[in-house]
């Protein structure tokens, strides 16, 4: 009966050992499992952020092309034209030579020209100059 009681105490010890290692093989394929998951979440982070980044550009491109096409409607000859046709001789002289507010305005840096009127003195044109 004491050999009986050795070999089943011989029989748990390997029978402990062999469930031991097998809890660490299944604990190493479950950490390796693990890593692998943690791979691919890395590589699915990354394709969407780049899939963001490449959203957000063709929307930035998208609002540009949407604004220089609005641009691109208003055909500046046109108004340009029609300007030519009402210009007059002398159109500006009374702001340019002699207008001690326009020279004022020149010589400060950091001054601000306020014009009002349609172009001349006899039009009830003005100017107001900021102060330096």
């Amino acid at each position: 009966m004491n050999d009986v009681q050795k070999k089943e105490d011989a029989f748990c010890q390997v029978y402990d050992i062999w469930k031991d290692t097998r809890d660490q093989e299944d604990s190493e394929a479950l950490f390796a499992r693990h890593q692998e998951k943690i791979n691919i979440m890395i590589s699915i982070s990354g394709d969407v952020s780049g899939l963001r980044n490449a959203i957000e550009e063709t929307q930035r491109d998208t609002k540009r092309t949407d604004l220089l096409n609005w641009l691109s409607t208003i055909d500046p000859s046109k108004f340009y034209n029609l300007g030519l046709d009402k210009l007059r001789a002398d159109t500006g002289e009374w702001l340019l030579n002699g207008n001690q507010d326009f020279e004022k305005w020149q010589s400060c840096p950091n001054s601000f020209a306020w014009l009002n009127g349609k172009g001349s003195p006899a039009d009830n044109s003005c100017i107001a100059v900021g102060t330096c």
